[in-house]
């Protein structure tokens, strides 16, 4: 157990540190692309490259999706990041060292582009290796701090582009170096696939994955307003009179870790309540930026609702998507994907011509239909449980019933081997006493014999003591063959196990509880337990690679301190007898 904390603490580290230079890079170049270009380009043009970035990001991580799962090999997708990655840092160098009308024009979507492809592939990456590990939350948070700090500091503050490109390649090294020792980490905690998860669980996840769809695009209505007045504010001052890259830009901070708390805790259950209530403040939205006094107020609280909102599609996203096999590299990037489309279009809605009490008309229809995808969300969770439950129970009551079926077999055969014990013993008891009788019956005295039938009789040979000794004899060598009944390898005893199913289930829920398997673990656990299944098959019924399924293997063994299949059966053996 200590091998498995001391992994998991540096998986934590490892992908905290892999979060925050991501975000860090992410936020840095989307920055430099809006806020350096004032000077180069219009306003308007200015505006409409804005939403243009946006989309190119969205498109390239469509493209991933897309071209992801085409990439057989693993060569071939390590390549296709390599080239992604050289280009995108090509681009940045040119908009960063030589920055013109050109480079924010073209140059800034197509680095955007290859941007969303490098996002893609870390969100999936993210997503699959912190499969229920119950970090996603932490991870997420920690992420965020660092990097929205280190951002505001290098970018905000010091206002060094230089530094700024020194960090990003050195962000980039340090994130290939990490891939590749966490690689293991991520293989080991390998996805299931659409086929191998239950279907019952995956009708859960769906409904889970609709409602977080769901609340992402009204939470995205909810902050469109306030989103759209604050770049329309900063293109037509020149971001002199407003910036959204001031100090409260540092309060999306709080929201991140507020809902990533939230998440990690009962796993997620009150994730969407809290979502719901932090953007209700939004309804009011525009009767506050009315008031030009409370602005940087108004600013703070902004960015605490932008933190949450954004952590809660990272989130939600992040733990949800690993369960849809191969539409898992896309479902890890939903909410970017949400963020980036639906954030454009409802920013083209024309707030600045709607009346106030429109804008508060379309926040109440919004938040009404959050709390009905809620509550339909709370009522199917709940009778979930309540099937779950029943199910538990029905299974408890078949396993007692199972076993006190066994048990009064048990007692059956107890009894009838005693009786028969009883009756060979008062058997030897009267056979004894016979002896010392005369004349009683089985006993032939020679007197009842006549002289020529008692010369007759000795003449006979006496050939069943001989026969009934070679046979004892047979027997005690056959009985030495037979294995004990309850030792290892006896056939009576694992027949038992395989027709035992509840039984079987409960003792492999057991094991994996105690050595901290993972679902995948306990369904390779089971596979070299119950059958003999080379390597092939089992990765093939699986529906993974045997090199996952080595891994898998190897991370058994190192979890149980065994080295073969047979010190995992004693394994099973000690916990189904109870020891």
């Amino acid at each position: 157990m200590d091998n498995v904390k001391r992994r998991i603490i540096r998986k934590e580290q490892a992908f905290s540190m892999i979060f925050a230079i991501y975000l860090f890079i992410y936020a840095s170049i989307a920055t430099m692309t809006n806020k350096n270009s004032v000077g180069y380009i219009s306003g308007d043009l200015h505006l409409v490259m804005y939403y243009v970035d946006q989309l190119s990001f969205v498109v390239g991580i469509l493209f991933n999706a897309y071209f992801w799962g085409r990439l057989g090999k693993d060569e071939h997708k390590s390549m296709y990041l390599k080239v992604s990655g050289v280009l995108f840092y090509l681009g940045s160098f040119i908009i960063i060292l030589y920055p013109s009308a050109f480079a924010f024009l073209v140059l800034a979507p197509v680095v955007h582009f290859f941007l969303g492809i490098l996002s893609g592939a870390v969100h999936y990456f993210v997503a699959s290796a912190l499969l229920e590990t119950g970090l996603v939350g932490r991870i997420i948070a920690i992420g965020a701090s660092a990097a929205y700090l280190l951002q505001y500091f290098v970018q905000i503050l010091a206002d060094n582009n230089l530094l700024l490109l020194i960090l990003i390649i050195a962000g980039g090294i340090t994130m290939i170096l990490i891939f590749k020792n966490s690689w293991q980490w991520m293989i080991l905690d390998c996805l299931p696939t659409d086929a191998t998860v239950e279907r019952k669980i995956l009708s859960e996840k769906r409904d889970q994955l609709n409602t977080a769809v769901i609340l992402s695009v009204l939470g995205i209505v909810l902050l469109s307003y306030c989103d759209s007045w604050l770049i329309h504010k900063m293109v037509e001052t020149e971001f002199k009179e407003i910036s959204a890259y001031t100090w409260p830009r540092l309060f999306a901070i709080p929201g991140y870790i507020l809902i990533e708390a939230v998440g990690d805790y009962k796993e997620g259950r009150y994730v969407n309540i809290t979502l719901f209530a932090s953007v209700l403040w939004l309804i009011i939205c525009p009767v506050l930026l009315s008031d030009n006094a409370s602005l940087m107020l108004i600013l703070v609280i902004f960015y605490i609702a932008v933190g949450i909102y954004m952590g809660y599609m990272y989130f939600k996203f992040f733990t949800l998507s690993p369960y849809f096999g191969k539409y898992g590299v896309l479902y890890a990037s939903g909410g970017r994907i949400i963020d980036g489309t639906a954030g454009v279009l409802f920013s083209l809605l024309p707030w600045n011509e709607m009346k106030t009490w429109h804008i508060i008309t379309i926040g109440i229809t919004s938040v009404t239909i959050m709390a009905a995808a809620i509550v339909r969300s709370y009522i199917l969770s709940r009778e979930s449980e309540k099937t779950t439950e029943s199910e538990k129970a029905r299974e408890s009551g078949k396993s007692r019933e199972s076993e006190k079926s066994r048990e009064s077999g048990k007692s059956k055969e107890s009894e009838k081997s005693r009786e028969s014990e009883k009756g060979r013993d008062s058997d030897e008891v009267s056979g004894a006493g016979d002896k010392d009788i005369p004349g009683a019956a089985g006993v032939r005295t020679v007197k009842n014999i006549p002289e020529d039938e008692g010369t007759a009789d000795r003449g006979i040979p006496k050939t069943g003591d001989a026969e009934n000794r070679d046979i004892s004899k047979a027997v005690d060598a056959e009985d030495k063959d037979i294995p004990e009944a309850t030792g290892y390898g006896s056939v009576q005893y694992v027949t038992e196990i395989e027709n035992s199913s509840e039984s079987r289930m409960g003792v492999l829920s057991k094991i994996s509880e105690q050595y901290g398997f993972t679902a995948r673990e306990q369904d390779v656990f089971e596979k070299l337990i119950f059958t003999e299944d080379s390597g092939q098959e089992i990765a093939d019924a699986l529906f993974i690679s045997r090199r996952v399924l080595q891994r898998h293997v190897a991370a058994i063994y190192e979890k149980t301190g065994t080295k073969s299949r047979v010190g995992l059966f004693r394994i099973y053996h000690k916990a189904s007898m109870g020891e």
